[in-house]
């Protein structure tokens, strides 16, 4: 349990340099190096269109449409913050160490304003979201790698080992409204490993 737990906080020291590097730094927030991808989901009517700008990087997302399919992810509702943004986080249900795992971010705008200039954060990967506007929901796809625990004790020590449940800390969307910049954060998940 110790073991666990020192895990789990080095996970958390991690994300938190993490995050605090980007934001202390003055570096470019449209990292096009990034594997996120974006798609626009027009509610009204579910049709997925591209929202790439034509960046061969970044590709629409095809989600499957049998139940066992849907019922490999996880269905987190998300946080909405004061201003009816809300940002939710979902992954695969059960995983294991050294698997490269799916995560979908959605920005939900269930305000009564558009907002602007959104950057999407997680880790050191920064996405530029660009508006959306109220009603509006936008859906972004990344992968993450969940390493084994002989890479984890490489980093961080022999009695080290990969905490179970995995822990993936929250995504963050920073935008602007009405010449205010605000912060809406996902909710984290934990994924089991077998």
């Amino acid at each position: 349990m110790h073991r666990k737990f020192i895990g789990l906080l080095l996970i958390m020291l991690i994300i938190i340099i993490g995050l605090s590097s980007f934001l202390l730094s003055n570096s470019n927030y449209f990292d096009r190096t990034s594997n996120l991808k974006g798609i626009n989901v027009d509610v009204n009517v579910a049709e997925i269109t591209n929202n790439s700008s034509n960046r061969s990087n970044y590709h629409i997302i095809t989600v499957g449409n049998t139940t066992d399919e849907l019922d490999k992810f996880t269905n987190f509702e998300g946080k909405i913050d004061d201003n009816g943004i809300k940002v939710t986080l979902n992954t695969e249900k059960l995983s294991s160490e050294g698997k490269t795992i799916d995560l979908i971010v959605k920005i939900n705008n269930t305000g009564n304003y558009s907002i602007d200039n959104i950057i999407l954060t997680w880790q050191y990967t920064n996405k530029s979201v660009g508006s959306i506007n109220p009603g509006e929901v936008k859906t972004f796809n990344t992968t993450t790698r969940i390493p084994t625990t002989n890479e984890f004790r490489a980093d961080f020590g022999p009695e080290a080992n990969v905490s179970n449940p995995y822990f993936i800390g929250s995504f963050e969307a920073k935008y602007l409204l009405n010449k205010g910049i605000f912060i809406a954060a996902s909710n984290s998940v934990e994924i089991p490993l077998r």
